[in-house]
């Protein structure tokens, strides 16, 4: 039953990431201040040719990948095999 939902929850967790993404350099555009773990994102595009919706989903993946140690090795398996089963799938996606 968990798994029937992976895939949905992987591509949720994508969308997620870049609207935290976009929302965040806008917040930053817009002048209304950043929070503390903002301000690493913040910092870094504007010492390097990246823009800050980009740090942010790198920071983001970054924590995903950090996260790896704490996690068994059927949680790992599982979500490597989704993350395949999802590239696979995209790839052979259609649009007329």
């Amino acid at each position: 039953m968990q798994n029937k939902y992976l895939f949905r929850r992987y591509a949720l967790f994508a969308i997620a990431l870049f609207v935290n993404a976009m929302g965040v350099a806008y917040i930053t555009k817009a002048a209304l201040g950043t929070s503390p773990i903002t301000s690493i994102t913040y910092v870094a595009s504007m010492f390097t040719p990246l823009t800050m919706g980009q740090w942010t989903i790198i920071l983001n993946l970054l924590f995903v990948l950090l996260e790896l140690p704490f996690m068994t090795r059927r949680q790992v398996k599982d979500d490597l095999r989704m993350s395949l089963l999802s590239t696979k799938k995209w790839t052979r996606l259609k649009i007329k």
